[in-house]
């Protein structure tokens, strides 16, 4: 794994009213190192049911790589190639690289990336100088490079 720099990691999981918070809460932990706290936030979805906000921020240099690693450890060649194919769409204006995973995979400890909305967002602050997507997008190939 190339050393690319990433500011910091953020990771977020929403547990809508239909499900455990507690399941949710472990599907997230298995992107997070063990002492890092997961915050809960309450808000009110469209149809005023309550939605509770699990989110955690990774900003430990050893922890990012250590995720950086996991993930490349458990993600398909397939799903990897698919990541650097799809960069240009990952990868925002102000230099943030978003993954999405299935949630309910993450909760029976397996990886998997997912399109789908009700998922676990990973956002990686990823440094870039001059702060451009297009040297983003750069780091972020030298990062998840296989």
């Amino acid at each position: 794994m190339n050393e690319a720099p990433v500011h910091y990691i953020e990771a977020r999981a929403f547990s809508y009213s239909t499900e455990d918070p507690v399941k949710v809460k472990k599907a997230l932990s298995l992107f997070l190192p063990e002492d890092v706290k997961i915050k809960k936030e309450v808000m009110e979805g469209n149809f005023g049911n309550e939605i509770l906000v699990l989110k955690s921020k990774i900003e430990k240099s050893k922890e990012i790589k250590n995720l950086t690693s996991f993930l490349l450890d458990s993600l398909t060649d397939y799903e990897l190639s698919e990541v650097l194919e799809k960069l240009e769409e990952r990868v925002s204006e102000d230099c943030s690289f978003y993954l999405r995973f299935d949630k309910q995979k993450a909760y029976k400890g397996n990886i998997s990336l997912t399109e789908k909305g009700d998922a676990i967002l990973l956002r990686f602050k990823i440094a870039a100088y001059p702060a451009k997507k297009r040297k983003a997008i750069k780091n972020v190939e030298d990062l998840f490079s296989i």
